[in-house]
């Protein structure tokens, strides 16, 4: 799938350069073809403009020889220093006005029957002239000159557009390839996350629907035993389940917490008496395990936020503080103002986290117990980092041989 993605963003980025370096090289070379015809016209209008008001011409007569090749005319930049201009009049004769081109009779009168039946002006392609006419009353004075230097240049333009094409189109591939690469590096570890997500949950499930089955099993071969003797594998099925069904439901709450229908009900709330309210609640299972929740709650501090997800934040954090926390230690809490934030911190005395692990703990299956002793699934800082980002909040952790503490920040109202 990632191969098949990255291959397609190239495709995409390549078809849209392709397309758009097309349309700016064929503009510019209609451009030029455009322009060197104008510059053609303009040459072949003042070459008749000149004949028509030279008043030296003589009266048109067939007897009178072509005059010499003449020279390129100053008054006439290159490349139209050469022209071949013909007066033909309405009985059919023509004279030579000026002769630019080594042609024989027979070429002469074929270009002059072209010219004469064809459009005010074009191009012979059979002599590689381009021509321009203009009639008067009694007759058409027709100028020509090579066209092969508009050819020659329309054919070098398309041929340095076709280089340059090439040329940048392989930049273009190289750097795509190098942007493709850095675009899917977050849809690539996504995608690895998902695969993750999907082993670490088969993993999780595996093992209660082992043992539930195993009970099964022994339940199916004991069939002449009272539900009071095989009550121990009834137990353990029922457990399994029970671990089973707050798997689900965890998965469920980070599902609910990444989806962006999951919409907070932001209202005021006083979030120094609600974090109170929150820490009364674990006192009990604190004082089970011979902790003792050491807090410090600054008054009346008052959030625009939404009570419910900063609850779930809260007791995701206090809960885990007290499940990796040693027997008859400390669990710190603090809630204090800073500038214009608010901040809950939460620390307790566990076994340090390695610091290149740390970017890992809001990972969905994580935990800093490898052997997976402790009881939990690893889901809940993943669904308390989604929360926090739900409220415009942060999640943030530290550890040290000192301990481990999670930071939560959010806005206060001044």
């Amino acid at each position: 799938m990632i191969k098949r993605l990255k291959r397609n963003f190239i495709l995409i980025n390549m078809t849209i350069v392709a397309v758009i370096l097309l349309v700016i090289l064929v503009t510019i070379n209609i451009f030029n073809y455009n322009s060197q015809i104008r510059s053609t016209n303009m040459f072949l209008t003042q070459v008749i403009e000149k004949n028509r008001l030279d008043g030296s011409i003589l009266p048109p007569n067939n007897n009178t020889p072509p005059p010499e090749i003449s020279k390129p005319r100053d008054e006439f930049p290159l490349p139209f220093a050469y022209a071949t201009s013909i007066r033909v009049s309405n009985d059919g004769s023509y004279e030579i006005l000026e002769n630019g081109f080594d042609l024989s009779e027979e070429e002469l009168k074929s270009i002059i029957d072209q010219a004469i039946n064809g459009c005010e002006s074009g191009f012979l392609y059979s002599y590689k002239l381009i021509y321009q006419k203009r009639a008067s009353f009694n007759h058409t004075i027709i100028a020509f000159t090579s066209a092969e230097q508009i050819q020659s240049s329309l054919i070098s333009s398309i041929l340095i557009s076709i280089a340059l094409f090439t040329v940048f189109m392989l930049i273009m591939f190289f750097i795509s390839e190098r942007l493709a690469s850095y675009a899917i590096k977050p849809v690539k570890k996504a995608w690895v996350k998902q695969k993750q997500f999907v082993a670490d949950a088969s993993h999780e499930l595996k093992t209660p629907l082992t043992v539930i089955l195993a009970n099964n099993d022994i339940l199916l071969s004991h069939t002449g035993s009272t539900i009071l003797e095989e009550k121990r594998w009834i137990d353990s099925t029922k457990n399994e389940a029970i671990k089973m069904k707050g798997l689900v439901e965890k998965m469920l709450d980070l599902a609910k917490s990444e989806s962006e229908n999951n919409t907070p009900l932001l209202t005021n709330e006083n979030i120094s008496e609600l974090t109170n309210k929150l820490i009364l609640q674990f006192e009990g299972v604190a004082f089970e395990k011979g902790i003792v929740l050491d807090y410090k709650i600054e008054d009346n501090l008052v959030s625009y936020t939404c009570q419910d997800f900063y609850s779930r934040i809260i007791n995701i954090l206090i809960d885990n503080a007290i499940k990796y926390s040693p027997k008859n230690e400390r669990v710190s809490i603090t809630l204090s103002s800073v500038g214009r934030k608010i901040r809950f911190s939460v620390t307790n005395l566990g076994e340090p986290i390695p610091e290149n692990e740390l970017d890992s703990v809001f990972e969905r299956f994580y935990r800093s117990d490898k052997s997976r002793n402790t009881k939990g699934y690893g889901l809940g800082l993943s669904i308390a980092r989604n929360l926090a980002e739900s409220i415009d909040g942060s999640l943030q952790v530290k550890s040290s041989t000192q301990g481990t503490t999670f930071e939560l920040i959010i806005k206060r109202n001044l």
